[in-house]
């Protein structure tokens, strides 16, 4: 046990916790893909290799379709300030499209005519965050 709490601590002095946490992603991926391997082909030789090498495969594909995006969208001017208004206008459309209820966004967590506070701020558009809300019996 004071192993295993030696090597936390190394971890955490050293700020390692990204990296673990991606070596044991890989780890899992590589275990499931390789099982899922053998399974498919029964008596595949090195099958966890070649799904490590499955994985950095794909891995890097879809590294170099988000640098291709991120250059197209560098190169047609809008940048990031685009893509914030891409993702502003995302959500606003979804905003639209889902019910009335669910649009609600105080801590109540009820329906807009849960107290007066919601149901006047909703019905002057002001954007309002809830401390408390008392309980209505």
């Amino acid at each position: 046990m004071g192993c295993i709490a030696a090597l936390w601590l190394v971890v955490l002095t050293l700020h390692l916790t990204p990296g673990l946490f991606a070596g044991l992603l890989t780890f899992a991926a590589t275990r499931t893909l390789a099982g899922r391997l053998e399974r498919l082909r029964p008596g595949l030789a090195h099958a966890h290799a070649w799904a490590l090498t499955l994985l950095l495969v794909v891995g890097t594909a879809a590294a170099a379709v988000v640098i291709e995006r991120t250059a197209e969208a560098a190169a047609a001017g809008s940048g990031y300030a685009g893509l914030l208004q891409q993702m502003a206008s995302a959500l606003e459309q979804l905003r639209v499209l889902c019910p009335r209820g669910s649009r609600h966004t105080c801590r109540c967590r009820k329906s807009a005519a849960c107290c007066e506070r919601c149901a006047a701020a909703l019905a002057h558009r002001h954007d309002h965050v809830m401390t408390k809300v008392p309980r209505q019996r």
